[in-house]
């Protein structure tokens, strides 16, 4: 595939890409926001192109921290629970918890189990999702009070899902999220 350009295996295969966080065509990377601007609630572009990035990345099994350092990024740490994967990784300013998203068939199972249920942290919600995301959190909220800046979520798909979640749940700077 030409460098820069989308296909259908990007899609629906994200994790096989190799051209994580770079643009379409010759431009550069858009310029990453400082850290107050992550938590505001006004579109930006360039934000929401980062965070497009980062959750195309968490899908990559191998090789998924050096995709982020050449990028001016560094992974802190991976989570895992079945097939589900999450990442947090630190930028300038601010750091991103990504949630990967549908990718193997155990999660089209979680897809499925949509019957809601009441949540811990009130209203009612899609089981699948709420499973998920109860079985990362344990690891996933001491390491994300660790971090100094502000921690955005973001996910594409089941991760998008999963990140609104996580959001709800916060405390987190904002939620971008792809496809949820």
């Amino acid at each position: 595939m030409t460098p820069g350009r989308r296909g259908w295996t990007d899609l629906f295969d994200p994790g096989r890409a190799e051209d994580f966080f770079r643009r379409f065509g010759d431009g550069p990377r858009p310029a990453f926001a400082n850290s107050s601007e992550w938590a505001s609630d006004r579109w930006d572009a360039a934000r929401a192109w980062w965070c497009s990035e980062v959750s195309r990345a968490s899908y990559r099994r191998d090789g998924r921290p050096a995709f982020f350092r050449a990028a001016g990024l560094e992974e802190l740490r991976a989570f895992e629970a079945g097939s589900l994967h999450a990442v947090l990784v630190r930028a300038a300013g601010v750091s991103f918890l990504a949630f990967r998203g549908t990718d193997e068939p155990q999660d089209w199972l979680v897809n499925v189990r949509a019957r809601r249920v009441e949540w811990s942290d009130g209203g009612r919600v899609h089981e699948g999702f709420a499973r998920w995301l109860d079985a990362l959190w344990p690891e996933i909220e001491p390491a994300r009070v660790n971090v100094d800046e502000p921690v955005v979520a973001v996910g594409h798909s089941l991760g998008g899902a999963l990140a609104t979640l996580a959001r709800a749940r916060g405390p987190l700077a904002a939620a971008y999220t792809f496809g949820a």
